[in-house]
C-alpha cells in the first residue's frame, strides 16, 4: 500500500472532487488535498450523464438517494435525438436492460448477452424501435425501472460539486481556498511544490482539475493540443434555464436546430437547457433567437461559452494527470465529460506502481489508451451528423466541409450494410472509454443510415419478437412513474 505521499487537485468542480475522492479511496495513508480559488466558478453545465457515473459512485460508497435528494437529480433512461433528420420524427437512445430483460440467446450459436440481434431483427422487419424497445418505450411514457434497465442521472453541477465537497471534508480530504501562483519542480521537472497566494503546498502527485483554464497542462508543461474541429465544428454554446414541467421527462432531449442541436436536461427544480451552435454560420444573438422562435418563448442566456473539441496529446506528464475539461473536451452530444473522467480514474489502480516513480512506460501506455478512447468517442459523435436534415447551410455543408475522424469511412461502410458485430468496439485499439454495436445500431436506426441487411443464420432469437414484446409491455405497465420515484 502507498503511505505517506502528498497528492494535490488543483481546482474544484465535479472533475476534482470526484478525483479526490477516488484518490482517498485508493490511497488511504496517504494525504489528499483540493486547491480550489472559490472567485473562479466552475462552468457550471455538464448536467447529464451515463450509467459509467452511477457506477463509480457506487464504487465511491456514495448514497446515491442522499445524492439525488442533495442535488435535485432526476433519473436518465437515455437520450431522445428529435427532428435530426429534418422529418419531425424521434428516436431514442437508451441504456442497456438488465436483468430478465436481456436474457437472449440465438439458437444454435449464443446462449446469451445477444439482445443485439434483437435489435437487429427489428430493423430488419423496418419495426418502430420507440414502440418494441423496453428503454424508449418506458421513457416516452415517463416511466422508470431501477431493476431492469441501466440508469444514469442529471443533476445541478453546482449542487453536485457542493455535496461532494462536503463528503470529502467529511473523508478527512483536506480543502483550502487560495489563488494559484505557480509550481516548483526538481531538475527532471517533476512537480514538487504548488505556489498560491496564502502558502506554499509540497507535493508527490498532483492532478490539473482546473477546468478549461488548465493550469498546468497547459499553461506549465505545454503539451500539444489535438482538435477535432475538422470532425466536430461546434464552437460555442449559450445555456440558459427553462420552468419545469408538471411530468419530468426521465431523459435528456437533444433536439436538431437549424444550426446545431438544442440540449433539455430535466431536473427536479428546473430544466437545464443550452444550444450547441456553429458560429461560422450565426452568432450567439442570432442563436437565441432560434431557440426562443423554437420555444415560442423568450430565454435568459447565462453566459457564452466558446469551446473547442479536442484533447491533449498527454493526459499524464511526469508526476500530473489533468482531468476533466483539463485534459479535453467534446460537445456534450452523449454526455461523454464525466464519463471519461471516471474511466480515466478507474485506470488509475493498473498504473499505480508508475505514479511515484519516474518511469515512462508507463505514463505512454496510459496516455495511449485515453487517447483512443477520445478517438472512439469522435467517431461516434460524428455518426450523429451524419443526417438528412438540409434545411440550412449548416446542414447542407457538414458532410462536405468536414473532415470524418480517423477509421470512421471504413466504419460507416460496414453500418450501412449491417456488416459489423460486437468484435468491432473499440474503434481503435485498447480504448477504455467508447460505444458499442447496441449504441451504433439506435443511432443510425434512427437516421436511416441502413441499405443493405443480412441476418441470415441468425432468425431463431429467443424469446422471438412477439414475446419479447409481451414481456417489455407487461415489465412497463408494473414500473412506475419518474415523479413518484423521486
Amino acid at each position: 500500500m502507498i503511505e505517506d505521499r502528498n497528492i494535490a487537485i488543483l481546482g474544484g468542480g465535479n472533475a476534482g472532487w470526484l478525483t479526490a475522492l477516488f484518490c482517498k479511496q485508493i490511497f488511504p495513508k496517504s494525504n489528499i488535498l483540493v486547491i480550489e480559488n472559490e472567485n473562479i466558478g466552475p462552468i457550471g453545465v455538464g448536467e447529464a450523464t451515463t450509467p459509467h457515473f452511477v457506477d463509480f459512485l457506487r464504487d465511491l460508497n456514495i448514497n446515491l438517494r442522499e445524492l439525488i435528494k442533495e442535488t435535485s437529480a432526476t433519473i436518465k433512461n437515455g437520450i431522445s435525438f428529435e427532428n435530426w433528420n429534418g422529418d419531425q420524427k424521434k428516436y431514442f437512445h437508451g441504456f442497456r436492460e438488465t436483468g430478465v430483460l436481456d436474457n437472449f440467446n440465438v439458437e444454435p450459436y449464443f446462449g446469451n448477452n445477444c439482445i443485439d440481434f434483437y435489435y437487429k431483427s427489428l430493423i430488419l422487419k423496418k419495426l418502430d424501435l420507440n414502440e418494441f424497445t423496453y428503454p424508449a418505450k418506458l421513457s416516452y411514457n415517463k416511466k422508470v425501472n431501477l431493476n431492469n434497465l441501466n440508469f444514469a442521472l442529471h443533476f445541478d453541477a453546482g449542487k453536485m460539486t457542493n455535496y461532494l465537497k462536503r463528503v470529502g471534508v467529511r473523508r478527512g480530504i483536506t480543502y483550502v481556498n487560495d489563488n494559484f501562483k505557480k509550481v516548483t519542480c526538481d531538475s527532471d521537472q517533476y512537480i514538487n511544490s504548488i505556489v498560491c497566494e496564502k502558502n506554499k503546498y509540497f507535493v508527490d502527485f498532483v492532478f490539473d482539475a482546473s477546468g478549461l483554464n488548465r493550469l498546468l497542462i497547459k499553461n506549465h508543461f505545454n503539451v500539444k493540443w489535438n482538435s477535432f474541429r475538422e470532425s466536430l465544428p461546434m464552437k460555442k454554446a449559450i445555456p440558459f434555464h427553462l420552468k419545469s414541467k408538471e411530468q419530468i421527462n426521465p431523459y435528456t432531449s437533444a433536439i436538431a436546430l437549424p444550426h446545431g442541436w438544442m440540449w433539455n436536461v430535466p431536473l427536479q427544480s428546473r430544466i437545464g437547457a443550452g444550444y450547441v451552435f456553429d458560429s461560422n454560420y450565426i452568432d450567439e444573438n442570432q442563436a437565441q433567437k432560434e431557440v426562443e422562435e423554437f420555444l415560442n418563448e423568450k430565454v435568459e442566456v447565462r453566459k457564452v461559452i466558446d469551446f473547442e473539441s479536442g484533447c491533449f496529446e498527454k493526459f499524464w506528464v511526469n508526476n500530473c494527470m489533468a482531468v476533466g475539461l483539463a485534459s479535453s473536451f467534446v460537445e456534450p452530444l452523449e454526455s461523454t465529460s464525466l464519463y471519461l473522467t471516471v474511466t480515466q480514474l478507474k485506470l488509475i489502480p493498473f498504473y499505480v506502481n508508475h505514479m511515484f516513480t519516474k518511469n515512462n512506460f508507463g505514463y505512454d501506455q496510459f496516455n495511449s489508451i485515453m487517447l483512443n478512447s477520445m478517438k472512439d468517442i469522435v467517431n461516434f459523435i460524428y455518426l450523429h451528423y451524419c443526417t438528412q436534415r438540409e434545411d440550412s447551410l449548416f446542414w447542407k455543408e457538414f458532410k462536405d466541409k468536414t473532415k470524418p475522424p480517423e477509421k470512421f469511412s471504413t466504419l460507416f461502410n460496414r453500418i450501412k450494410n449491417m456488416d459489423m458485430n460486437w468484435m468491432d468496439f473499440p474503434i481503435h485499439e485498447k480504448a477504455m472509454a467508447y460505444f458499442e454495436l447496441y449504441n451504433f445500431l439506435q443511432i443510425s436506426n434512427g437516421l436511416n443510415h441502413f441499405e443493405n441487411f443480412n441476418l441470415k443464420g441468425y432468425e431463431e432469437i429467443n424469446p422471438d419478437i412477439e414475446k419479447y414484446k409481451k414481456l417489455i409491455d407487461f415489465t412497463i405497465d408494473d414500473s412506475p412513474f419518474h415523479k413518484e420515484v423521486l
